[in-house]
């Protein structure tokens, strides 16, 4: 991905990350728990450089799940045509909303990137709407 512009996704995030509502709906409004955002191990201060963006929910609260992992450049022994980001399951929980919003401004940044979901256009209610505030903007469209 071309380097400035992963640069300004990555910053971007960070100060999306401040904006995450202490007392939210998950995507599928079940959850009123706060979207604290944690490093890749659900420890510690997520990961926002020029060369990867990596994050996950708060593991003391039982609120990580996997990983968001996305690198600047193609992993190794990955063809020009896979995606460097695969997925990542958040079973719902808070952080959710910061996965929809990254992957979002992905799109915005990279509109050859093909973002979808498991769930329907329902789910990512909350994600578009923190999205609008945060960037002043609607979101992309994704990849349905």
């Amino acid at each position: 991905m071309d380097k400035a512009k992963f640069k300004i996704l990555s910053e971007e995030l960070e100060v999306a990350v401040g904006f995450m509502p202490g007392n939210h709906s998950s995507a599928s409004g079940d959850s009123k728990e706060s979207a604290v955002i944690c490093g890749g191990d659900g420890t510690g201060e997520p990961e926002f450089t020029e060369n990867v963006i990596s994050f996950n929910g708060d593991a003391k609260t039982g609120n990580d799940h996997e990983t968001f992992y996305l690198p600047r450049e193609k992993p190794e022994g990955k063809s020009d045509k896979e995606l460097c980001f695969d997925f990542t399951k958040t079973a719902r929980k808070p952080y959710d909303i910061m996965v929809q919003v990254s992957m979002l401004r992905l799109k915005h940044h990279f509109p050859e990137c093909e973002i979808s979901s498991d769930g329907d256009s329902s789910d990512w209610k909350n994600g578009k709407a923190l999205y609008k505030e945060i960037f002043k903007e609607v979101a992309p469209k994704l990849n349905e």
